[in-house]
């Protein structure tokens, strides 16, 4: 499986997502691929609205949900099996 090049977060693109859909975003994206411009985003973001900031709370204790999973059949489960990603248009 050959991976898809990612689009570049740009200001617009941040503008045009909810800060639940831009935290979502920011979470998946930060540890591995995140550009400095897109970092530069990231902080510029996060301090901009409380909302914003909120958000991220939001995903980041979703996010730390997954990490203690051991033995979680139906995570197991979810993981040999993940559905497809399709990208919106």
């Amino acid at each position: 499986m050959v991976a898809m090049p990612r689009r570049m977060l740009t200001a617009k693109r941040l503008g045009e997502m909810t800060a639940d859909e831009a935290a979502a975003y920011f979470i998946i994206h930060h540890e591995f691929d995140l550009t400095e411009a897109e970092r530069g985003l990231f902080t510029s973001w996060v301090r901009s609205d409380q909302s914003h900031a909120r958000a991220m709370d939001r995903a980041v204790a979703v996010w730390h949900c997954f990490d203690d999973t051991a033995g979680d059949e139906i995570l197991a489960k979810m993981r040999a099996h993940p559905r497809k990603v399709t990208a919106r248009r």
